[in-house]
């Protein structure tokens, strides 16, 4: 028998979630770089550029999840969090213009460069939220015994590890 529906989440293997999943976590740090307290000292910029990327985020996550039961809610939740992400743009658009500069053309070679761009799926693991780099380690037993790997310098504390 054929399912009315399909199967509902799986999230973390759209492209859409990992582009979002990436913006999210740009802006958060673009923010905390660019955006300096005392012209901000509110939050209220920074609050809006990171609400928004938070928002076409979960939105993507929560249309990937009603998937299984509207196609239609599915799609507007998709429409909801291009729209937060359009917003985004326009904030950094607006930035660009108040420090005297130009967004790229659609036809500069850097918008080129970032429009072919296509990353992996997003790895979640426990450095993500915190800013301790990573060191090249290699592997000292076990199944990858030899290879080497992108560890957390906050080792032991932090266990995050990333594939080179």
């Amino acid at each position: 028998m054929k399912t009315l529906f399909d199967k509902c989440g799986g999230y973390q293997k759209l492209p859409s979630s990992t582009f979002a999943t990436l913006i999210h976590l740009g802006t958060m740090r673009f923010c905390k770089r660019f955006v300096p307290y005392q012209e901000d000292p509110l939050g209220k910029r920074t609050g809006q550029m990171v609400d928004a990327a938070r928002a076409g985020r979960q939105n993507i996550i929560e249309g990937s999840e009603r998937a299984a039961t509207s196609k239609e809610t599915e799609v507007k939740l998709t429409d909801v969090a291009r729209a937060h992400l359009g917003e985004l743009l326009g904030d950094f658009e607006m930035f660009l213009a108040h420090a005297g500069e130009r967004p790229w053309s659609m036809q500069s070679a850097e918008h080129q460069a970032v429009s072919h761009l296509n990353p992996a799926a997003f790895e979640y693991t426990d450095d993500v939220m915190h800013d301790d780099p990573m060191h090249q380690r290699t592997a000292k037993i076990g199944p990858h015994a030899g290879q080497s790997f992108w560890g957390c310098s906050g080792y032991p504390d932090c266990k995050g590890t990333r594939k080179i």
